[in-house]
């Protein structure tokens, strides 16, 4: 489908009346044609990311997605929101980094891998693909250290 095809369904079904009209009584100054040209970037937007997933623009007021559902329908979605929202931030008393180090993970877990392959191996020492992956793993455990 089309970019502008896409754009003027959204901006088609799209309640830019009620919009203007909350976004009046918050005191801020936006046409409808202004809320159009965004909503038409918004989208825009999202078209030409095709090759990510799922996507998420947002511009003032008005936020854009797109997602993929079941790789066979496209979906976009053109919403207004105002969002209330807290946060809290602390540090911590020891890093989280300290206390999980991915690269110790990956290394006990290919070594685990190492293992199995090894084992596979050592049943039939015709097995192509376990020796494969035993010399594979084995330069990926080299790179790690």
């Amino acid at each position: 489908m089309q970019l502008q095809t896409i754009q003027n369904e959204l901006i088609k079904s799209f309640d830019f009346d009620n919009t203007l009209d909350i976004l009046e009584k918050l005191g801020e100054n936006y046409t409808k044609t202004d809320l159009e040209n965004i909503a038409r970037d918004l989208v825009k937007l999202l078209y030409q990311s095709r090759e990510m997933e799922d996507v998420y623009f947002s511009s003032g007021y008005l936020e854009a997605t797109r997602s993929y559902i079941d790789g066979t329908e496209v979906n976009y979605n053109l919403s207004f929101s105002l969002e209330v929202s807290s946060s809290f931030s602390y540090e911590l008393e020891n890093s989280f980094r300290d206390e999980v180090d991915e690269k110790s993970i990956i290394k006990k877990e290919l070594e685990e891998l190492l293992k199995l392959n090894q084992n596979e191996y050592d049943k039939d020492d015709e097995n192509y693909l376990a020796f494969t992956n035993i010399s594979k793993i084995e330069k990926m455990l080299i790179l790690l250290d």
